[in-house]
């Protein structure tokens, strides 16, 4: 199933955060396959009818609900998708558990569940920093990054194991039947990140598969809603084929558009 999901903009009146109408028991429009997950259902019923608010809460982990907030105290309004991070700081890595129990509490007052990963960059240590040149805005060599979609090298392996921290806390949704529309490696046909910037079926998208993979197959997590990211390049006419992971990779495709003005 192909679905575009670009921009989040309404949400509802009052403290309850469920979206109208709840995501429980909504069919997609006739002609649509149903989905196992209600989340998917519920956006392909209102698709072309209603749109949904969502806040991402990047950080702190310590505190996952501080923008979700924001936008209550601003608006007077809760929005009806709330986003987590597992984040790459020590004490955002070390709360993750926080952020997953705030997932849980979330999804059981009705909200869409969003998480997604800026990760530490394989080749480097973990924790990490944002731009020092060794975390998440860092490079890999050529080198480096055909070890890393070759299985058996030292990072391939540590970047299995840094799937296997977050995959600890993924099951625990699972376990609590929590779906979670999850978004790794995003904006990947940029080259800021560690991971991105990278076309053709060995670059980005080959690392994509084999996160997936590896989650699916490996871990065996079945609540997740793979979404796979670009963002708003001139180039998207391309690079929407040179970085497409194939339709079997991915349940939503998104885009992240940033404008100058602010």
């Amino acid at each position: 199933m192909f679905l575009a999901i670009l921009i989040f903009t309404s949400c509802k009146d009052g403290e309850d955060i469920n979206p109208e109408p709840s995501i429980d028991g909504v069919k997609p429009p006739v002609g649509v396959s149903v989905s196992p997950f209600k989340t998917i259902n519920y956006l392909n019923g209102i698709s072309g009818n209603k749109s949904v608010a969502g806040m991402h809460n990047r950080e702190p982990n310590s505190d996952p609900t501080r923008w979700t907030e924001e936008v209550k105290t601003l608006t007077d309004k809760y929005p009806a998708l709330w986003s987590g991070d597992f984040l790459f700081q020590a004490d955002n890595i070390n709360n993750r558990q926080i952020m997953i129990d705030q997932a849980v509490i979330q999804w059981n007052k009705g909200a869409i569940i969003n998480i997604m990963w800026h990760a530490c960059n394989p080749a480097n240590a973990q924790p990490c920093g944002w731009d020092d040149g060794k975390g998440v805005m860092s490079s890999l060599s050529d080198e480096q990054f055909t070890q890393l979609i070759t299985d058996g090298t030292a990072i391939n392996t540590k970047w299995k194991q840094m799937m296997d921290e977050v995959s600890v806390y993924l099951q625990q949704l699972e376990d609590k039947g929590v779906e979670v529309l999850w978004r790794p490696l995003h904006e990947m046909n940029q080259g800021k990140f560690w991971w991105g910037g990278r076309p053709g079926p060995n670059g980005t998208r080959k690392l994509y598969q084999l996160t997936h993979d590896y989650m699916t197959k490996i871990k065996g997590l079945s609540n997740l809603i793979w979404v796979w990211n670009i963002q708003d390049f001139g180039s998207l006419a391309s690079d929407v084929n040179t970085y497409n992971p194939g339709d079997n990779y991915f349940d939503v495709v998104s885009m992240d558009m940033y404008f100058s003005d602010g």
